[in-house]
């Protein structure tokens, strides 16, 4: 499964990752969907240590006890990027394609941003009904 180590990431932080990959869960019992070979890398730009795929399936710890493994997750169209279980929760004002990516890949909270978004157009659709009833008398 891992195909590659790079040089610079042999440390405490890489070792955690490569048990927690082997258990072949995430921190939420979920499985990892790895596709292909897997390399262990660090982003030179954060030193956060990652797995990532062939397919850019990327994991790594999401707290500073190297105990909560989490897919790392992206919008292919804006580029918002966060953790999967985050990617709604933290993002201030969900742009919709942000908003499809998380129903299509079923990302934690996109449920509950249907449902606003559904409240939302029936506010407006009262508001429109409302000035066109004021227009008409």
């Amino acid at each position: 499964m891992i195909k590659s180590i790079k040089d610079n990431v042999m440390n405490e932080e890489s070792q955690a990752l490569i048990k927690a990959i082997a258990s072949g869960k995430d921190y939420a019992g979920k499985d990892l969907d790895f596709w292909g070979d897997v390399t262990i890398e660090e982003n030179p730009n954060s030193g956060w240590i990652y797995a990532a795929d062939e397919d850019g399936n990327c994991y790594l710890f999401s707290d500073s006890d190297n105990t909560k493994l989490e897919k790392h997750v992206y919008c292919f169209n804006c580029g918002y990027e966060n953790f999967e279980s985050e990617f709604i929760n933290e993002a201030d004002d969900v742009s919709k394609c942000c908003f499809e990516y998380a129903k299509e890949a079923e990302l934690p909270g996109w449920q509950s941003l249907e449902e606003e978004e559904e409240e939302e157009i029936m506010t407006s659709e009262q508001i429109k009904n409302h000035l066109t009833c004021a227009w008409e008398s």
